[in-house]
């Protein structure tokens, strides 16, 4: 079976609003949507470039259809949601737990068979890899939980990028759909999974530790016998299938793009699954970019300043959420990244912008 998708990115008056496919359904009302933009946990926004006019866009979780302020909004619950197999907001808090009526739980109680949204807020740095590679998997078949969890299993800059959440049916599989969002499969770094399925409750309580050093101790038994907790920084972020451990690798205290992601339980007590990024990856004592400039003074103000101004837009406020530097270990290249909460002034959606700039 095919599935017609619509990819909603940047999209106009007349591609949202009044938007309709050959078949007569809207736009709104494809067999698969995807959805990325500024966000909260009721609505999804765009205004490309600050241009406003017919791209000053909003979807939002009501059944109205109105124009306020030069923007069109459209509530989702004015289309047949019915129609929809899966729809993805990929935006910051569009599952937020904290409001029950959220803009993916919207979707989803107004028909759609299965939704996905993030609760926390989503750095756009790494959505194109994820999307790619959430779609590449279901178009071999697997459930929207299966592509979720293949798409979280790799090391991104920010672990916040896991916290996704899913409604409905998450066993649900949708082939045969193709997004132009791809990444190179050949410098892909490969991924080695062991299932463990080891319960930590009766070993902290045992060995009287806490549950990250217990955790290192099962990747030290299962995995690596030359792994050591202190060379990591560890990111924790809960999802729809558990809580999720990432442990990355750390080079004079820089955080790199491999390491272990490792798959728990809500409660934490069960360890259900490893993910080794190390594949094809060796760590070797040798002259690198980082050695020669992790030691070079450079200017975080300048950089900033910068940053500042490339995201600069009458529409937004914008507020440095993070900087740091970040290796990039399989290409051997350091970057200084400076993240940035773009809010639109009008709507109080967000995006997470990365600055990165290679030293």
């Amino acid at each position: 079976m095919g599935y017609d998708a619509t990819l909603i990115t940047k999209p106009t008056f007349s591609s949202l609003a009044q938007g309709y496919r050959s078949n007569g359904r809207h736009v709104l009302e494809s067999n698969v949507l995807f959805l990325a933009g500024h966000a909260n946990s009721t609505m999804i926004s765009w205004n490309y470039k600050g241009k406003g006019g017919e791209y000053a866009q909003a979807l939002a979780n009501n059944d109205r259809m109105y124009t306020e302020n030069s923007f069109t909004y459209t509530g989702l619950g004015s289309k047949n949601m019915n129609y929809v197999d899966l729809a993805i907001f990929l935006g910051c808090k569009t599952a937020e737990l904290s409001n029950s009526w959220n803009l993916a739980w919207y979707a989803y109680h107004m028909g759609a068979n299965t939704t996905v949204g993030w609760t926390d807020d989503v750095p756009q740095t790494d959505t194109n890899a994820w999307t790619s590679r959430f779609f590449q998997k279901l178009s071999e078949g697997s459930s929207v939980n299966s592509a979720v969890q293949y798409a979280n299993s790799f090391n991104y800059v920010s672990s916040k990028m896991k916290s996704t959440k899913i409604y409905g049916n998450s066993n649900a599989t949708v082939k045969s759909v193709s997004t132009n969002l791809t990444i190179n499969q050949n410098s892909e770094n490969k991924l080695k999974e062991f299932n463990v399925n080891e319960s930590i409750l009766l070993k902290t309580k045992i060995e009287g530790l806490n549950k990250i050093n217990v955790v290192g101790n099962i990747i030290k038994s299962k995995v690596n016998s030359k792994f050591d907790i202190k060379d990591y920084i560890i990111e924790t972020v809960e999802n729809s299938d558990g809580v999720i451990y990432d442990f990355y690798y750390a080079v004079d205290g820089i955080k790199t793009n491999v390491g272990y992601t490792i798959f728990m339980n809500n409660e934490e007590t069960l360890v259900k699954k490893i993910v080794d990024n190390f594949t094809n990856v060796e760590l070797v004592n040798k002259p690198s970019k980082l050695n020669i400039l992790s030691s070079i003074d450079f200017n975080t103000q300048e950089i900033k300043q910068t940053a500042l101004e490339k995201y600069s837009n009458d529409s937004y406020e914008l507020e440095i959420v993070d900087e740091y530097k970040y290796y990039d270990i399989i290409n051997d290249k350091l970057y200084y990244i400076v993240d940035i909460k773009q809010t639109d002034k009008l709507f109080n959606t967000s995006a997470i912008l990365s600055y990165i700039e290679e030293l």
